[in-house]
């Protein structure tokens, strides 16, 4: 695939399909993982393990929806970490990465749209736990989507016996843990409405 030339890549209908699965899944991901986030009156308000769950288990589901597709990337980090790799062409790699970006503007948008004006203000902003500096959610951010990829290689390798299991899953609990493990770092500012 990474040999493939420009010219070729743009004129295959399997690229494009390719590049509109990249989009539709991180459209559904984000879609759902953001709308974990939203606070609502009590006694809905989510906890982190909501969360958490929600956007590990949709990550696991679209990556499965999308990997026969276009090899389910659904973060353009994962994408870039394949162009370097060799296994994508940098045309792919930047097609995957616009895609996944205005999927998850489109799902960011559509959650706010559909969420009452009263709730909207509280749909999916993140910043850095108290106390904590920029630089150190950064260095989180860092540690934790590398922790991604490396589990997103393991289970793409095709020079690995087979451990059996589920690919998707296994990415989807990675997904899963490292939000459970920034809780304390970096968290979405979940609030309740009425006390704003």
């Amino acid at each position: 695939m990474a040999d493939e030339s420009m010219a070729s890549e743009l004129k295959s209908l399997k690229f494009w399909q390719a590049v509109i699965a990249e989009m539709v899944g991180m459209f559904f991901f984000i879609f759902i993982g953001i709308s974990s986030t939203t606070s609502w009156a009590p006694p809905v308000i989510p906890s982190q393990v909501q969360i958490s769950l929600a956007f590990g288990l949709a990550l696991a589901t679209f990556v499965h929806a999308t990997a026969h597709i276009s090899g389910g990337h659904l973060n353009p980090a994962v994408s870039v970490a394949f162009w370097l790799l060799h296994r994508i062409t940098p045309l792919r790699c930047f097609a995957y990465s616009i895609a996944q970006c205005l999927g998850a503007m489109a799902a960011a948008g559509m959650v706010y749209a559909i969420t009452p004006s009263g709730v909207s203000n509280n749909v999916g902003p993140t910043t850095p736990g108290s106390g904590v500096q920029d630089w150190q959610a950064f260095l989180m951010e860092v540690c934790l989507t590398f922790q991604l990829v490396l589990v997103i290689f393991s289970t793409v390798d095709s020079k690995r016996a087979s451990p059996g299991g589920s690919g998707p899953l296994a990415i989807g609990i990675a997904v899963l843990v490292a939000h459970l493990a920034a809780v304390s770092i970096i968290h979405f500012n979940i609030h309740c409405p009425c006390c704003l």
